[in-house]
This record gives structure tokens, sequence and C-alpha cells, in this order.
């Protein structure tokens, strides 16, 4: 009887033991065909992508528009969209934003380039080695070995510079003197923007291009400065061009602190949209307005490409339309 009992008692607890091998054998197997990709989860089940947009000055009008075009596209496909940005131009800041969203591990980052060494190398080594696409939007990096972003969307800020510069020499009969004022940024819209516009300026010697002059200070006040020096060795300069719409507001502002509006022309290339009524109202003359919405959804909708797998590589660069709007049009 004893010896019957222990023999039951040694076949049950072979039996469990028997039974947790095979249990967490399946386990692991499960695990590890999770793992691998054999086992595929219901789509239902998986989670959203993360998709995180950075911008200097966040938001601006310009940035809030974009974000209605992103939002779309995000919408549609249940996507997990952030934006961060700064308040003011701030190329450590930018970079800031960029480590802490690879840091974050998230799937991918539409970001407005800064021409910054550091940016650059953010890009090359530590977003491709964490395997997170990065597409460039409204500014793009300079082309060369560490210009790996998957895709450029927004303006063609060269072509913006040769239009203006059409359009200004026009109305100047090719004379005179012509005051170009750059803004405190690291974006590479504006240099763009400035090749363009020397681009037509080389074929009008009687235009003489007078450019204000910064100080490595990056200070808002320094941008009123350098239009007040520009005005004051060259009284005769009644024409000026700001590279962005900050600098088009500057030249408003320093204008009207010392003369009437009227006879002087004005024109900015627009990256806020409250500076459109400028124009509309008569006190400037031109200005180069982008497209922010579409920016936003192709921005998207390239992204979502790229992670599904759908379109590798992206095409290069992808330029959303700009427009010339004039006071004679708001006439």
């Amino acid at each position: 009887m004893k010896r019957a009992t222990v023999w039951f008692i040694g076949f049950s607890v072979f039996v469990v033991a028997l039974g947790f091998s095979v249990y967490y054998s399946y386990q692991v197997y499960s695990g590890h065909k999770k793992i691998s990709g054999i086992y595929q989860q219901h789509s239902s089940e998986q989670e959203p992508y993360r998709i995180i947009v950075i911008g200097e000055e966040i938001g601006n009008p310009f940035w809030n528009i974009f974000k209605q075009g992103a939002m779309l596209v995000a919408g549609e496909r249940a996507i997990d969209l952030e934006f961060w940005g700064t308040l003011r131009p701030n190329s450590e800041e930018m970079i800031k934003n960029m480590e802490l969203a690879i840091a974050s591990n998230v799937d991918g980052i539409i970001v407005q380039a800064v021409a910054h060494p550091d940016f650059s190398q953010l890009i090359l080594l530590k977003a491709s080695a964490a395997g997170i696409p990065v597409i460039t939007t409204a500014s793009d990096m300079p082309a060369g070995p560490e210009s790996v972003r998957k895709s450029y969307v927004g303006s063609d800020h060269y072509q913006e510079g040769v239009r203006m510069g059409e359009y200004v020499t026009a109305r100047m009969d090719g004379r005179g003197k012509l005051g170009i004022i750059t803004g405190h940024t690291n974006l590479s819209n504006q240099s763009l923007r400035m090749e363009g516009l020397r681009e037509v300026l080389r074929q009008y010697p009687g235009i003489e291009v007078i450019e204000n002059r910064l100080s490595d200070q990056d200070a808002e006040q320094d941008v009123v400065e350098g239009i007040r020096v520009l005005m004051n060795e060259h009284p005769d300069c009644k024409v000026m061009i700001g590279l962005s719409s900050e600098s088009g507001e500057k030249i408003v502002e320093a204008i009207r602190r010392r003369a009437q509006i009227e006879p002087y022309g004005i024109y900015f290339f627009d990256d806020n949209m409250e500076t459109v009524s400028l124009v509309r109202e008569g006190t400037a003359d031109g200005a180069i307005i982008q497209s922010p919405e579409e920016m936003g959804r192709v921005s998207m909708e390239l992204m979502m490409r790229w992670l599904e797998g759908i379109d590798i590589p992206l095409p290069d660069v992808y330029h959303t339309p700009f427009e010339l709007i004039t006071d004679e049009e708001a006439v």
C-alpha cells in the first residue's frame, strides 16, 4: 500500500512537472514569434504611430495653419501627433528638442531645419542610428553628406528670391538704391532668398544694393538698429526688402518712427500670415506668401508613406507653391 502511494505521488509530480514544462516552452516559443515578427498582432491592437513636429516660434499663425494641414492626416490615420517649438528663434532650443524627440524613440520627426552643425550631426548619427526618419519642412538642410533627411517639404526659397527680384527691379525701373534687411535667424531660407535676389540684381548695374549690418548679438532690437543705420547713411534709399516677415515688420516700425510710409517701397517674404495685412491695407507694397497648410498635409502624408514602406526612398524635395501679392491687387 505504501509502495502504491509513493508511486502515485511520484507519477503525479511527474505529470505536473511535465505540464509546466510544456506551458513555459509554449510561452517562450510564442514570445520568440512576437519578437521575430512571425506572430502578427491584429492591426487594431497596434499602438498608433507617434510623430513630432518641431519648429521655431511654433505658435505663430504660420505654424497654426501648418498644424491644420497636418492634423487632417493625423485624424484620418489615428496618428499621435505632437507639436514642439520655441517662443522665439533659438537654434539651441531647436537642438534640445531634436535630442529629446530622438531619445523618446518616436516613430518620425518633421522639423524646420536650422543651419547649425549639431543639427546636421543629430540627423546623421543619432536619428539614423535609432531608425527614426526625419523630414524637413519650411526650411531645408544644406546639401552634403549630412543631409540624410528623407525629404524636404516647403517653398523653393531661391525661386522666391528670383520672383521678388524681378518684380521689385521692374518697379524701380532698373535704377536707384535698394536696402535688403536680414533678420536674426539660422534658417536657410533667408540665404536662399538672397541668392535668388542677387541672381536678378546682377542684370541691373544701375541698382545699388545696401544690406543692413547685424552684430553677433541675437537681439530683436539689433534688426531695428541696422535699419536705422542704413537709413541714416543712405537717406535716398527709398526701397527695402525684408528677407522674412519679422524683418518686414521692423522696416515698417523703423520708417514710422521717423517718416511717413508713403514715399517708401516696402517688400518682404512672409513666414507669418498676419503680415499679409500690411499689404492689404497698403502699408507694404508686396509680399511673397507660402502654403503652410499644404506643407503640413504633405509632410504627414510622406512620413506615413515612409513608415508603411510604400515609398522608399521618398522624393528628395516636394516644393509647395508660393505667391507674390502686391498693393496693386489690394486696391
